[in-house]
């Protein structure tokens, strides 16, 4: 593109990201502001949410989640959480769906969100819980961190490296040397065994 077709390029159009599901979103300049914008866009969604099937697939959801992620769009991501409570899904997709709902409370600074919906998962599995061990960890509620890393144990799920380095950081934060040296330990025997 050259120099003059960038300088006369319509600075909102060509920044503006493209919208993943097709759900309408405020027009650039007609005079709304962006929180008026963010209003609006979040009670089309909660309405288009109405005339979705329960039987829909996840994917526009997750794309919806992402762009949540990205934006820090609380307000949406808690109309799509409604969304998802109210709806038929089935065992999988609610897994998936749960795992990116924490996910983007997590990324987005709420932390009591996140481990709410983490909680009422009726399935959890390894992103489930390494998601929720480094939000812990992330946070500060590093005794939280080390209590889901008991629990994921005891629920025979294999930790995963990400958690393994969050329950460790999370002893550091505790100044726990004993609970490092029997992570550390777990660490050793289970990398033994993978091996094997």
């Amino acid at each position: 593109m050259s120099a003059l077709a960038q300088e006369h390029r319509h600075p909102t159009l060509s920044s503006r990201a493209p919208q993943p599901t097709g759900l309408p979103s405020c027009p650039p300049n007609k005079g709304h502001s962006q929180s008026t914008c963010d209003v609006q866009e979040s009670t089309l969604m909660c309405v288009s949410f109405e005339f979705w099937s329960a039987t829909a697939h996840t994917q526009p959801l997750i794309d919806l989640l992402k762009s949540c992620e990205e934006s820090g769009s609380l307000k949406k991501e808690n109309c799509i959480h409604r969304h998802v409570l109210k709806s038929d899904f089935s065992d999988r997709d609610l897994l998936v769906l749960s795992n990116h709902q924490v996910h983007v409370y997590f990324k987005c600074n709420y932390y009591e969100a996140a481990r709410r919906v983490f909680d009422e998962m009726p399935q959890r599995n390894v992103f489930s819980w390494t998601v929720m061990i480094v939000a812990s960890k992330e946070h500060g509620y590093y005794r939280d961190g080390v209590e889901l890393f008991c629990m994921t144990l005891d629920q025979g799920v294999l930790p995963n490296g990400f958690a393994f380095s969050a329950v460790l950081q999370s002893c550091v934060g505790l100044v726990s040397v004993e609970l490092g040296e029997m992570v550390h330990t777990h660490v050793v025997v289970t990398v033994f065994f993978i091996c094997i």
